[in-house]
């Protein structure tokens, strides 16, 4: 192989000698290291969700959790305008970035507690509210 056939990717004095084509080799110590990362990964998720179940398991807990995803005005979509009504597309992406982050933790919730997401919508969300006389 001439200097005129190296791949243009390769820098001029890096040797083609065919060892970026060879299969990687994992050692005993780099599958332990996977395994370990994997189990913690596994343990904080599980953690997490335990953490959420807590949280969710209390009155106290579930209004505060409503008042988290009410600040980010997770369940209204806002459009901003600039002072002369004509709208401005950054402030809109910035609400519509709170929003998001209040419907995947919404989300989240609701695959981890279904039933006491439920609950904090029938004792915070006034959509939930019945009038007297109705059950």
């Amino acid at each position: 192989m001439t200097d005129d056939d190296k791949p243009d990717d390769l820098p001029p004095d890096q040797p083609d000698d065919g060892s970026a084509n060879e299969p990687l080799v994992l050692d005993a110590r780099a599958a332990r290291v996977y395994e370990s990362k994997k189990r913690r990964v596994e343990r904080e998720r599980k953690e997490g969700e335990e953490f959420w179940r807590k949280a969710l398991n209390t009155f106290v807990g579930r209004r505060e959790i409503w008042r988290l995803l009410t600040d980010a005005r997770t369940f209204e979509e806002r459009f901003a305008s600039g002072p002369n009504g004509f709208p401005n597309s950054q402030a809109t992406d910035y609400y519509r970035g709170e929003r998001d982050f209040g419907l995947r933790l919404y989300q989240k919730l609701l695959v981890i507690d279904l039933e006491h997401v439920s609950q904090m919508h029938i004792e915070n969300d006034t959509r939930f509210v019945r009038p007297p006389g109705q059950s």
